[in-house]
This record gives C-alpha cells, sequence and structure tokens, in this order.
C-alpha cells in the first residue's frame, strides 16, 4: 500500500491528533537537513557571494541521516471503480475520471502531459469546442496530470450542467466517448504541433520572473533533469508516440470516476 494514497497530513484527523513531539522532531531531523536540500538563488548576485553566505547560515547544520526511501509500488486496477458522494456547499455536480499514470522523468511522461493540453488547453482544444461551447451538458471541461516524482493521474473533469435530463450519466458518457476517440483515433500532427506551441510559449512566460526561474531550477534539481531540455523533449514527441501513450494508459480498467453532488440532487 503506496502511502501517498492518502492525503500526507493523513486520512482523519485522529492521525494528526495521534502524533507526540518525539515523532515530529524525529521525523524533522530525519527529512529536513541541508543535504536533502536544494538551494536556488537568482538575482543580482554573485557566485562567491552566494557561496559565502550559503556558508554562514547553512555550513553549521550537521549532515542528516535520512532512510533510504523504499516505497512499495500503488498496482494497477484491474476494473474499473467508482464513488459518488456529495457536499453541502458545492454548486454544481462534478465529475472526475483518473487514469494512473507514470512519474515526472519516465518514457512517456511528456506524451501524457501534451494529451491532456489536446483535449483541454485552450479554446481550440476539444474539450472546449465539443463539450462546452458546442454543447450543453458542462459549463466547464478540463483535463490535466498529477505530475510529481511518483507515479500519478491523468483527470478528465468537468462541471455538470443541471438543466439536462439525467446530467450524470450523459456527462459520464461524454468524457468517456472523448476518452475513445483519442486512444481510437489518436491526435493529429496539426493539434501536437499546437499544444507543443502552447507549452513552449507558456512555460517562457512562466519562467519569465526572478523567483519563478529560481523555483524553475530548484524543482528541475530536486527531481534530477535538465530544465534545458524540457522543451526539446516535448518538440520532439510524435503523432505515434502519443498515440501509443494513450492507448496504453486511457484504458476503461484503469479508471477510476468520482462524481461530486450538490447535496439537492439526492443521497448516495
Amino acid at each position: 500500500m503506496h502511502p501517498y494514497r492518502w492525503p500526507t497530513i493523513g486520512l482523519t484527523p485522529d492521525h494528526v491528533a495521534s502524533l507526540t513531539l518525539d515523532r515530529v522532531k524525529d521525523f524533522f531531523h530525519a527529512h529536513y537537513t541541508p543535504d536533502r536540500a536544494v538551494l536556488s538563488v537568482a538575482g543580482n548576485i554573485t557566485f562567491e557571494r552566494t557561496v559565502h553566505l550559503a556558508e554562514k547560515w547553512f555550513g553549521t547544520i550537521p549532515r542528516g541521516d535520512s532512510p533510504r526511501r523504499s516505497l512499495p509500488a500503488e498496482p494497477l486496477p484491474d476494473s474499473p471503480r467508482r464513488f459518488i458522494t456529495h457536499g453541502a456547499s458545492e454548486p454544481q455536480t462534478s465529475i472526475t475520471i483518473a487514469y494512473p499514470m507514470m512519474a515526472q522523468g519516465e518514457p512517456g511522461y511528456e506524451a501524457a502531459d501534451i494529451i491532456t493540453d489536446i483535449l483541454a488547453a485552450g479554446r481550440a482544444s476539444r474539450f472546449h469546442q465539443e463539450l462546452v461551447a458546442g454543447g450543453n451538458i458542462f459549463t466547464e471541461a478540463d483535463a490535466s496530470i498529477l505530475g510529481s516524482a511518483e507515479p500519478g493521474f491523468i483527470m478528465v473533469n468537468g462541471l455538470i450542467s443541471p438543466d439536462i435530463d439525467d446530467p450524470e450519466r450523459q456527462a459520464e458518457d461524454a468524457l468517456l466517448r472523448q476518452i475513445s476517440r483519442i486512444t481510437e483515433q489518436g491526435v493529429t500532427p496539426y493539434e501536437l504541433q499546437r499544444a507543443v506551441n502552447r507549452f513552449e510559449s507558456q512555460s517562457k512566460y512562466a519562467n519569465a520572473g526572478i523567483l519563478a526561474k529560481a523555483q524553475a531550477l530548484a524543482k528541475a534539481t530536486m527531481m534530477g533533469f535538465d530544465i534545458n531540455t524540457v522543451t526539446a523533449r516535448y518538440r520532439a514527441l510524435t503523432v505515434d508516440e502519443v498515440n501509443d501513450t494513450a492507448r496504453r494508459l486511457l484504458r476503461p480498467e484503469y479508471s477510476s470516476t468520482l462524481i461530486y453532488r450538490t447535496r439537492g440532487q439526492g443521497s448516495v
């Protein structure tokens, strides 16, 4: 059982309430040590001054005895999973369908990211054109990845319009049709080029500021990749690679569906 199958702060209030001060201290001294940190500095400062200040403020802190990470792999689902719940203050019912995907840095990660961009990034995307602007089932529809050092998820989701018959069934069917279309028919060269161009322009804009540059460099170092090669990896994607990744990941037996109802839409 992978520890990240529930929130890192705990699954229930009892998990937090059961902590002791000694356990908190032990965890801090095991994981929050200089040898586990990445220091990223950007701005009007020399390398020599940076080293001097780093040694001044961190040099006397000893290395830690960090435990070796040995996390069990989350097994792939062997059949679709569904859960329905409700909230007191949700203005609209929402639906999310999630599919397991690889960790950042593993083969296929960039292709999975581009798949969600083709589906939902921008007004020219499939979801906007066919599900929002071109339909009456959703008021919003999106697709994204949850990418980190651990395997994550491809997620497709939407806010369901209440002004239709059998809204939950129609919403789920509409999203699954989009998934089937991309796995069976694939993406076009034009869609891939448009998505890569959009990714490159947004990446350059997002990293224009000094703070953004420092954060991006720190993340790249922590994750173990060269930040200068990211755009090139996306540019190197081929239609066949993206289509193969879609067929490999977006399989019906891998799906986990959550319907989050407004309280007024009936019981679970």
